[in-house]
């Protein structure tokens, strides 16, 4: 009563009494992504139907060694022919009930991250529940928590690769980043998503799909840092009193000739140079260089604030060799820092 072949029956019968179970639990969840329009309740419904799934892939494993052990059978379940026999059809009876519950398990949970992905703007607009106020947080949350649930079941542990396409960490990231990616406004919402890439690295992320979507955060964090900075130093160089000054200079650097020389250019007079000068100077002392708040990072807000006040000095250069310049049409126009100065009062 106690053999490998007797225990392997019981199973079978266990199994196949779960399957309907099972099979239920699916189309429950399915029916009710339908009328639950809720982010925190989607997400628990995913959750739910992946973690089923880790769960058919523990019984999966357990099946592997209960046929292991039938291989090493007493002799009392008959000839070895019956107990091959045996073996073969209990495997076939298991993989087929589990591969069915599977396949409707997968299916279910791939539905419910699609219409997740879809409805990322009509579940931010409702606010969403458990602190969810935009698209990205909602996005972030959903990945967090079956990254979590891939972590906690020991199914997704045994079966690290061989597993079905949608059930993969990047089935999950590239149906939920991607619409995600078009609701990215601020640098907290790419930290978001950063953070939840993350989580995924550390559960069996395939290295491809972590190398692709870093370079994505990577890529779009770096062109909003680099806006920032931009719209950073044109506020600063207006503050320090060099904004205007510097905008005619662009207009009219091209258009010079021998007849119309950089002073009588308009908005650059000599005395339109000195006051703004005097200005710019003056703030030499307490340079309103921004803060960038907005930046978490410590390091990057620091790499920041001296890339603007990097852009702040060249600024001045390119006017103080326009302004210097013989042809300038300047009399007697002395500035009182050289390039080389105002970078070490920027402290560059």
């Amino acid at each position: 009563a106690g053999t490998p072949f007797v225990g392997c029956c019981c199973f079978i019968r266990r199994v196949s009494n779960c399957e309907s179970v099972v099979r239920g639990r699916v189309r429950v969840g399915a029916a009710e992504a339908d009328l639950d329009d809720e982010a925190h309740a989607s997400r628990s419904r995913a959750a739910s139907l992946y973690s089923i799934c880790g769960l058919l892939l523990f019984y999966q494993t357990a099946l592997e060694k209960t046929a292991l052990k039938l291989t090493r059978g007493n002799g009392n379940e008959g000839s070895e022919y019956q107990r091959e026999q045996a073996q073969r059809n209990s495997q076939i009876a298991l993989v087929e009930i589990i591969q069915d519950c599977q396949k409707d398990t997968c299916i279910a949970y791939a539905t419910c991250v699609r219409v997740y992905g879809a409805t990322l703007e009509s579940m931010a607009a409702q606010g969403g529940l458990m602190g969810d106020d935009n698209e990205t947080s909602i996005a972030a949350s959903l990945v967090v928590r079956i990254s979590e649930e891939r972590a906690a079941s020991p199914g997704y542990a045994d079966h690290p690769s061989d597993i079905s396409p949608q059930l993969s960490l990047a089935y999950l990231c590239d149906t939920i980043f991607q619409p995600a990616m078009e609701y990215i406004t601020t640098l907290d919402d790419v930290a978001l998503l950063k953070n939840a890439l993350g989580h995924c690295q550390k559960t069996g992320m395939e290295s491809t799909v972590d190398k692709k979507w870093s370079q994505i955060f990577n890529e779009r964090e770096s062109k909003m840092i680099n806006d920032l900075i931009e719209s950073e130093t044109a506020r600063t160089l207006h503050q320090c009193g060099l904004g205007h000054i510097y905008e005619s200079v662009l207009q009219v650097e091209n258009l010079l000739t021998e007849n119309l020389p950089l002073s009588a250019q308009p908005g650059l007079s000599q005395n339109e140079i000195d006051n703004a000068m005097k200005v710019f100077y003056a703030s030499l002392f307490n340079p309103p260089l921004p803060h960038f708040d907005t930046i978490k990072d410590a390091d990057l807000k620091v790499q920041s604030r001296k890339r603007t006040a990097k852009n702040v000095a060249e600024v001045y250069e390119r006017i103080y060799d326009a302004v210097m310049n013989d042809k300038s049409g300047y009399d007697n126009l002395k500035l009182g820092h050289t390039p080389e100065q105002v970078r070490t009062l920027l402290s560059l």
